[in-house]
């Protein structure tokens, strides 16, 4: 299996439970490998399959960033 490292810039993270919510719900997108989020950098950065763009992450994360 083919591994590519994206890596996304989230504003609007805040806390430990933003980092601990979104990694909840990344984590259960199927391909995704690894995930490291940066609370400091309001970046998150992982690997996933060739099947998972980041586009799919992003639409879903949007609404979630959006309602804090």
């Amino acid at each position: 299996m083919n591994l590519a490292t994206h890596k996304l810039h989230i504003q609007g993270m805040h806390c430990k439970s933003c980092v601990l919510f979104i990694h909840e719900i990344v984590s259960k997108v199927e391909g995704i490998d690894k995930i490291d989020i940066s609370l400091t950098q309001q970046t998150i950065e992982y690997n996933c399959d060739e099947n998972t763009s980041p586009e799919q992450i992003i639409t879903l994360l949007n609404p979630l960033i959006e309602e804090y």
